[in-house]
């Protein structure tokens, strides 16, 4: 138990496993197999293995007509989840204190009996430690639950529609070795000999489906399974006992109020993470008036070259490049971190790039420093602008990231095209269905082939169906329809004009288990609300 000090409500009102860009160094991680829950965003029932959910319960006693029900006009003009937190790190021990103070906006018609947070953070066991959740009176909340990633808040008094709920939750966590957390791929969050990461670190609210029924996605370890919602960020940072020369990167806007304290602010973000190493150095550029901030270990170059320097280039052409061609990144920092970790990770405003990429650079473009650079940049559009489902719904957001290289390529060095598609695509073949979710597959291999690699066989058979033209308007229109959304396979395909629905029916059926019954509800321009699992070919 730590001593609260909680932040005040009006501060910070405002406003990330595997490596996502899975390599070829990736391969043959075998699992257990485990069965596919009978779930999907919007529409899942409770996860078995999760505490059980009840829903539209009955009071035996009716509420009296004179008890009126509570009537609430919040401003719907801010996001419906704000996150403040007070963080002190002691870098000799690895540890973070956390106050976190979140306010949470009921925008469903029910009334709620209960708030549920995603603590990604207890994906890994001996991290979490949470002291207790007080509301916003100071009362202590009773009947609290932290099962794996879910962490079940029962209300004192239901929440009404459009009303607000302050909840102060005190936690600690204690960071892992980089190099015990699964082989180094959860690195994001833990430390190493020279860098401490803090990806995925604060709890975030579950999905509300209705009927009393939240979402949090199951445990895996194989891809993410995170679907966070836009939300705002305002993380203070306190370091205890840090080295003289530390270097602390983080997206949105960063201060440093005092010494060893830094503060960053992030609207509109899934996720607010934090990269702090004494090892490191920065340098930046301009790209189409965003800053581009690059943190490397200056002695990881291979002899004579600088990767840092390529590193740097190709973030600043894919930034130009996607926001010409998915729209426009709506930050005016992008950082990139030379990560003491496997691959790759993407969170908002800010990219993980493996030091192996940096260390190996063979002073090429065509090379994995620049595949997987360019990944994490697409990432800011496949998950940070359009959010999905990572866990049932991979392919919306990995299969688009992995195109963006092959679109990076043909862009910038056409002649590296060919050696893209036979080096990165066509020597791992796969069957399995483009839209399969990462609980089908026990291996890190099968997963990439399938939902990565075939992902991009598909998306180049649609864009030669129906012409350049029509695929990226395509890709644009899905992006300005579900920009700050959780969207679902329906929204990706509903974005497309009628007549090319229809044309590409045949390149569906070959790569997709989902029917078209599941598909064609939606109508370019409208965004749907629920992709039913029932619909989908088993």
């Amino acid at each position: 138990m730590f001593k609260k000090a909680w932040l005040g409500i009006g501060i910070g009102l405002l406003f990330g496993i595997m490596a996502c860009s899975l390599s070829a160094a990736q391969e043959e991680n075998v699992l257990p197999t485990q069965t596919l829950p009978n779930a999907a965003l919007f529409t899942l029932p409770p996860v078995p293995s999760q505490a059980p959910l009840v829903a539209g319960q009955i009071n035996a006693t009716p509420i009296p007509t004179n008890t009126p029900e509570p009537v609430c006009t919040s401003d719907v003009t801010l996001r419906q989840a704000r996150y403040s937190a007070d963080a002190t790190l002691d870098w000799t021990t690895q540890s973070v204190l956390v106050e976190q103070t979140t306010i949470y906006r009921n925008d469903s018609s029910d009334y709620l009996h209960e708030i549920v947070f995603h603590a990604e953070p207890n994906h890994l066991p001996d991290i979490m430690t949470l002291e207790q959740v007080v509301d916003a009176d100071g009362h202590v909340m009773e009947g609290v639950a932290l099962e794996g990633t879910r962490l079940s808040i029962p209300l004192r008094d239901k929440l009404g529609p459009n009303c607000e709920i302050v909840l102060h939750l005190s936690f600690s966590l204690k960071l892992p070795s980089i190099y015990d957390s699964y082989g180094g791929r959860w690195g994001y969050l833990g430390y190493s000999f020279r860098q401490t990461n803090l990806g995925q670190w604060l709890p975030t609210m579950a999905i509300y489906q209705g009927e009393g029924v939240w979402y949090v996605p199951r445990e895996y370890n194989i891809g993410e399974q995170t679907v966070p919602i836009d939300a705002d960020f305002d993380v203070r940072l306190t370091v205890l006992n840090a080295p003289p020369s530390l270097q602390v990167a983080g997206p949105g806007e960063v201060a440093q109020p005092e010494t060893n304290v830094w503060t960053f602010n992030l609207p509109r973000a899934r996720d607010l993470s934090i990269s702090l190493s004494d090892a490191v150095q920065k340098t930046s550029a301009m790209a189409g008036g965003v800053l581009v901030e690059l943190y490397y270990f200056p002695d990881n170059a291979p002899t004579g070259l600088n990767p840092a320097g390529h590193a740097l280039d190709t973030a600043q052409k894919a930034l130009v490049l996607f926001t010409q061609a998915y729209g426009p990144y709506p930050y005016k920092r992008l950082v990139v971190v030379e990560g003491d970790f496997p691959d790759g990770m993407e969170f908002t405003g800010m990219v993980f790039v493996s030091e192996a990429w940096f260390r190996t650079w063979s002073g090429n473009n065509n090379d994995w420093l620049t595949i997987i650079t360019a990944h994490e940049i697409s990432h800011q559009w496949w998950y940070g602008l359009v959010g999905n489902d990572q866990g049932l719904d991979p392919y919306l957001d990995e299969a688009l990231a992995a195109y963006s290289e092959l679109i990076y390529f043909e862009r910038t060095d056409p002649e590296q095209v060919s050696w893209w598609w036979d080096f990165r695509i066509l020597k791992h073949p796969s069957e399995d269905a483009v839209d399969s979710p990462v609980y089908n597959f026990t291996a890190f291999r099968g997963y990439i082939d399938a939902v990565y690699l075939r992902g991009v066989l598909m998306l180049q058979d649609v864009r030669e169906l129906v012409g350049d033209a029509a695929f990226f308007a395509w890709l644009k229109t899905y992006v300005a329809d579900n920009r700050g959304r959780i969207a679902t396979p329906a929204d990706l395909w509903g974005s497309m004009p009628p007549d090319e629905f229809a044309l590409v029916a045949e390149i569906r059926r070959t790569y997709l288990s989902a029917k078209d019954s599941a598909l064609d509800g939606a109508v370019a321009g409208e965004p749907t609300q629920q992709f039913n699992p029932s619909q989908v070919a088993q």
